[in-house]
């Protein structure tokens, strides 16, 4: 399981910002044109619910055989729409959704 988040390129705090954040969660990361900024991002500021995954194993290629790289490997889970981290931070955030959920079912 991979978590999942949103992300956007600039944080704004306009008041249509503030008030899109407090919609419910069904639609609080849905496009919204009534952010005071709007003429300049149009949808390019948009919120994006990208995957969380892990950094590809590091792997030397074969010796007169050119491979994959680490950065090619990124590139492709980018292109997918995960936002690679390193392992030791993929793992952190789990636990700590983890932890959240459990607080939220008790």
């Amino acid at each position: 399981m991979h978590p999942v988040i949103a992300v956007r390129r600039i944080a704004c705090a306009c008041d249509g910002c503030k008030r899109a954040l407090r919609r419910p969660i069904a639609t609080r990361y849905t496009p919204h044109d009534d952010c005071a900024r709007f003429g300049v991002f149009e949808r390019t500021n948009d919120w994006k619910l990208v995957t969380l995954k892990p950094e590809p194993p590091k792997s030397a290629p074969k010796r007169g055989k050119k491979g994959p790289t680490a950065n090619d490997n990124k590139r492709a889970l980018a292109a997918q729409g995960a936002l690679v981290v390193p392992q030791h931070v993929h793992d952190a955030l789990l636990e700590e959704l983890d932890r959240r959920d459990r607080a939220v079912r008790s």
